[in-house]
């Protein structure tokens, strides 16, 4: 390692070890974050399939609930519904 004025530093071998340390710690913070980006966007597509298909139950519902509704009111009445 050189200083900028052209001598070189000399560190002590533990400032070595923890300078080796700490780019490891480093690399491996890279990878956790590219991994949580992964699972993030893993996550995204799942809860837009999950909310894409409860809309889509809903109108199927909806559609049924309108389809009995419209057939009781077509019933007689004075019937009783057993």
């Amino acid at each position: 390692m050189w200083h900028n004025t052209g001598r070189r530093i000399i560190l002590h071998p533990n400032v070595c070890i923890a300078l080796i340390e700490a780019r490891e710690h480093q690399r491996e913070m890279e990878a956790l974050r590219a991994e949580v980006a992964e699972l993030r966007e893993v996550l995204e597509v799942v809860v837009r399939a999950t909310r894409e298909q409860a809309e889509a139950d809903l109108h199927e519902l909806r559609r049924q609930l309108q389809a009995a509704l419209a057939r009781l009111q077509r019933r007689d009445l004075t019937k009783p519904l057993h």
